[in-house]
């Protein structure tokens, strides 16, 4: 098992997608192989519910899902002081210029583009967790 983060310890990392299969390979590589507790929902509504609940330690956020967009969700998030500071990472096939931007604007620290290699998403995610240990407040 591969632990990642500064401290070495399994993070929490909710997972938004309404794709099933997308969901699947993600809690194989970041919960079997990897070692974290991985939190899996396929809404917007649903992401906002367990944020405010499981205080996860980063959101790997689909950008196109029915009735919620990622934007949206990521909206919400910003617009409530106790998801505002949450680290948001988009994982979508829509990585133009534009799109980036627009992601970056609206605050997510990344983008993974889809479709991934499950093995380097093991390294992408460690490096953004290691981002937001340092940025923690003591």
């Amino acid at each position: 098992m591969r632990a990642l983060g500064k401290s070495q310890a399994p993070q929490t990392i909710l997972v938004v997608d309404d794709d099933e299969d997308i969901r699947e390979v993600v809690r194989v590589t970041l919960q079997d192989i990897a070692g974290h507790r991985v939190l899996f929902v396929a809404s917007g509504l649903e992401a906002i519910e367990v944020a405010r609940s499981e205080s996860p330690h980063l959101v790997l956020l689909d950008s196109v899902m029915p009735v919620m967009s990622g934007l949206a969700t990521l909206k919400r998030f910003r617009d409530d002081p106790a998801l505002c500071r949450l680290p948001v990472v988009f994982m979508t096939a829509n990585v133009g210029a534009t799109d980036r931007a627009r992601y970056s604007a609206m605050g997510a620290i990344g983008v993974i583009t889809k479709p991934f290699d499950p093995l380097s998403l093991i390294e992408q995610v460690g490096v953004w967790l290691a981002v937001v240990d340092r940025e923690a407040p003591p």
